[in-house]
This record gives structure tokens, C-alpha cells and sequence, in this order.
């Protein structure tokens, strides 16, 4: 038994990693094959197709002066992102995979647009 669930840790581990090369990648991706969709004095939404699925990737940036300390609560604890963040309608924790991993969140939130596509 213990072999199976230390089985199941190792591939949260791996999906863990693949997902955060993933989008370590979308960071570190020149922004030129990106379209800017929106932009404010302090944000700009950028998009373009996913090449992955059938869909489209987007990304935000912002420059927010405040240390990484002091924002990360507001971002990320669900008491505060639920009081900033209109489309969060429910923010939990699913599972902490390590001590090492960012743990798995369950956002439940809202959209503006009618429908999503159902199939590609």
C-alpha cells in the first residue's frame, strides 16, 4: 500500500514540474508573438492561441511597487482575494503536495462572456 501512495506522490511531483516549466515558460517568452488585448496606466493583457489546446493563452503584467512580502497575502490568501477579486466566487485549498510545492487551489469563479466552447 505504501508503495502505491508514494507512487501517486511521485507523479503529483512530476505533473507539478512539467506544469511549472510550462508556465515558466510563458514568462520567459519574448512578448512579440503576443497580441495586447488591454491596456491601463498599470496593466497590460496580452493573448494569442495556445498551441496545447483549443483555445487561447492570455497573460497580465503589471509593475506593482510593493515587496513580494507584503503583496503575496493579498493575491493569494483566499480572505483577501475574495474581497478584491469580483470573478472569485470561492477560493480554497485542495492539497499541499510537499513542503517544496505550491499548493493545488480550487478557484471558482465567474466570466463575462455568454458561453465557452465545448469542442474544438
Amino acid at each position: 500500500m505504501d508503495e502505491v501512495c508514494e507512487t501517486k506522490f511521485v507523479d503529483y511531483k512530476e505533473t507539478a514540474d512539467e506544469v511549472c516549466e510550462k508556465v515558466l515558460s510563458y514568462i520567459r517568452e519574448d512578448t512579440s508573438g503576443w497580441k495586447v488585448v488591454k491596456r491601463t496606466k498599470h496593466i497590460s493583457v496580452l493573448a494569442k492561441p495556445s498551441g496545447d489546446f483549443c483555445g487561447t493563452l492570455y497573460r497580465a503584467e503589471a509593475r506593482i511597487e510593493v515587496p513580494a512580502e507584503k503583496l503575496f497575502p493579498f493575491m493569494y490568501l483566499p480572505e483577501y482575494r475574495e474581497k478584491w477579486d469580483k470573478a472569485v466566487q470561492s477560493y480554497r485549498l485542495v492539497e499541499t503536495i510537499d513542503q517544496y510545492y505550491t499548493q493545488l487551489w480550487l478557484w471558482n469563479g465567474i466570466t463575462k462572456r455568454l458561453c465557452l466552447p465545448a469542442a474544438c
